[in-house]
């Protein structure tokens, strides 16, 4: 299982920089990508998958009104 730390997120952010991307998107991605991740320490489940990830949209979505 791979995991984000802080060498992964420095990886993620070089290769955006590479990528051109503003100052500000790279930012912007960066505080989602360490806002995500403090949230999944806070979860009880330990293997958060991409399927348990889906299904708790999909939750958030029906709750919330919203459709796609």
């Amino acid at each position: 299982m791979r995991t984000i730390d802080k060498n992964t997120i420095q990886s993620y952010q070089n290769h955006i920089y590479t990528q051109e991307k503003s100052q500000n998107t790279i930012d912007k991605y960066i505080r989602d990508i360490r806002t995500f991740t403090a949230w999944l320490q806070t979860q009880e489940q330990k293997d958060i998958t991409k399927k348990t990830h889906r299904s708790s949209g999909q939750k958030n979505r029906k709750t919330s009104g919203k459709s796609n």
